[in-house]
C-alpha cells in the first residue's frame, strides 16, 4: 500500500511532541515529589502517586512509560518510609501519655494507653491480626 508521505512525517512530528510532553509531565511531577519530600506529607506523595500512574498509562508501552514506573515506585518507597516514621513518632508519643498518667496515679488509664500503644484492643485482641 502506497503512504503519503506528508501523512506519515506529520504522524511522527505528533508522536514527537506527545513524547515532549509527557516528559515535561513527568519531570513536573517529579519536581512536586522533592516538595512532598521536603515537607514529608504522605498525603501529597500519594496523590502524585496516582498522577504518575495514570500519565504512565497514557503512555503504554513507551520509554515514558518505563520513567514513570520508576518514579512511582520510588514514591511507593518514600510512603512507606513516611508510613514507619508516623507509627514510630505515634508510638513515641503513647509512651510519654503513658508516663504522664503513671506518674498522676491514673494506672488504670495508663494500662489501657500501654495496651493500645501494643497492640491490643479493648477485647484482648491484637490490632495487627
Amino acid at each position: 500500500m502506497p503512504f503519503e508521505q506528508r501523512l506519515v512525517d506529520q504522524a511522527a512530528n505528533e508522536q514527537a511532541e506527545l513524547i515532549a510532553e509527557g516528559r515535561d509531565a513527568r519531570k513536573a511531577l517529579a519536581q512536586e515529589v522533592e516538595r512532598a519530600r521536603f515537607f514529608g506529607l504522605a498525603d501529597l506523595f500519594r496523590e502524585k502517586l496516582e498522577r504518575v500512574r495514570a500519565l504512565g498509562a497514557q503512555f503504554e508501552g513507551s520509554v515514558l512509560e518505563e520513567s514513570c514506573e520508576a518514579l512511582a515506585e520510588q514514591i511507593e518507597s518514600e510512603l512507606v518510609a513516611l508510613d514507619a516514621g508516623k507509627d514510630r513518632n505515634e508510638r513515641l508519643r503513647l509512651e510519654a501519655v503513658e508516663a504522664v498518667l503513671e506518674r498522676r496515679g491514673e494506672q488504670g488509664l495508663a494500662t489501657r494507653v500501654g495496651r493500645y500503644k501494643d497492640g491490643d484492643r479493648e477485647d484482648g485482641q491484637r490490632e495487627d491480626s
